[in-house]
């Protein structure tokens, strides 16, 4: 038996639990120690890769608003519409519609996680339908929000929407953050 089989083992329990178990896990080591490799390695043993819909994997390293870590998401789901292209055609129809019905046709975009339903743009449940997603969040020591927000982020996530998120962290390098 490989020595990290157990972990695997617990994330496929954690990942079939129904209904969401409302918690995450953290799989924390020290920087270097190979908790992205170990995570990649999982994902793509199980074919979960980016292939299809599966896993929304982004790195907290540096965001510093809950709003960048929906943009890593939004990303993520829609890289096409994330794009620099499509940014500047947004961004055009955006100052149009702005000058001639005073609509904003990008902040409901921008709220896709926080919203249930999108009215505003009418989009297809394929484009914002989520619920089956595991939420992996890389380097949650490194992100420049203050933790506890990061934790609250998160819990609202696992506990109020109902997602299943691993957390990889450097739990030192956590505690050194605190003093």
């Amino acid at each position: 038996m490989n020595e990290n089989e157990h972990i695997r083992s617990f994330i496929d329990y954690y990942r079939e639990l129904e209904p969401s178990p409302e918690y995450a896990v953290l799989l924390k080591g020290k920087w270097g120690s190979g908790k992205t490799w170990f995570i990649k390695n999982y994902l793509h043993s199980r074919n979960l890769d980016g292939k299809g819909k599966a896993v929304l994997f982004i790195s907290l390293y540096g965001l510093s608003s809950y709003a960048e870590i929906e943009q890593k998401f939004f990303a993520k789901l829609h890289p096409v519409l994330s794009s620099k292209g499509a940014a500047l055609v947004g961004g055009v129809a955006k100052g149009l519609s702005k000058t001639t019905v005073k609509i904003d046709i990008i902040e409901p975009i921008k709220n896709l996680f926080r919203r249930s339903k999108n009215d505003e743009l009418n989009l297809p449940s394929y484009l914002t339908d989520t619920s089956d997603y595991l939420l992996i969040f890389d380097d949650l020591e490194r992100c420049a929000m203050p933790i506890a927000k990061v934790m609250g982020y998160v819990n609202h996530l696992v506990e109020i929407k109902g997602y299943k998120a691993i957390l990889l962290a450097n739990e030192e390098e956590i505690e050194k953050r605190r003093k």
